[in-house]
């Protein structure tokens, strides 16, 4: 009678850690963009980075880890700091800002984008596009738009673009969280090997 007890025990804590990691998972630290510019051919172009908000949003954008061929330094307008391939910083006064690149097209580019999303009912959105002198590229204007609304609950506040042809964008749990998921699947493996052997 103790050991089905014990079993029941465990498969509870499984199912609890389980649960529990679906939550943590939830809600990101950052989010990973990759852009395939292979399609496109090859010269160059420009990335255009655009976080907006409406005067009086609370919200900040931090672009890392960005790889990528690039043409000279980038320009930038409005609330940004900071320049490729290192940290860009987007805040929302004055509604926002903008950062342009020249790029090197036909490799992939890639960089983290980390929000920050404070009170009051004001939302902002964060874009990346692609374009030449005379038009956008893979899209009739821009590849992806993360959409934030400081509203929602914390696990939503941040809306994910789609994939389309050249790009995709992955949420990337925090490292506790994949400690929680990792330890639920090992639960979960333990207690139901042990059930086969009895």
């Amino acid at each position: 009678m103790n050991a089905i007890k014990n079993l029941a025990a465990r498969l509870m804590f499984a199912a609890t850690m389980a649960w529990g990691s679906g939550a943590a998972l939830a809600a990101p630290v950052y989010y990973h963009v990759d852009i395939d510019t292979a399609s496109l051919g090859t010269g160059t172009a420009y990335l255009g980075l655009t976080f907006l908000g409406l005067d009086g949003a609370d919200a900040e954008a931090k672009v890392t880890d960005f790889v990528g061929s690039l043409v000279g330094t980038g320009s930038s307008s409005g609330d940004v700091t900071g320049s490729l391939p290192n940290l860009l910083s987007f805040g929302s006064a004055g509604g926002g800002g903008d950062f342009f690149q020249s790029i090197v097209l036909g490799g992939v580019f890639s960089f983290n984008v980390a929000f920050e999303v404070g009170t009051g009912d004001i939302g902002s959105a964060f874009s990346y596009s692609l374009f030449n002198d005379t038009q956008y590229l893979g899209a009739n204007g821009d590849l992806g738009t993360f959409f934030l609304d400081p509203t929602a609950d914390k696990e939503v506040q941040v809306t994910m673009p789609a994939a389309n042809q050249l790009s995709s964008v992955t949420a990337v749990p925090e490292p506790a969280s994949l400690l929680l998921v990792l330890t639920a699947m090992s639960m979960i493996l333990l207690t139901s090997q042990r059930l086969r052997r009895r």
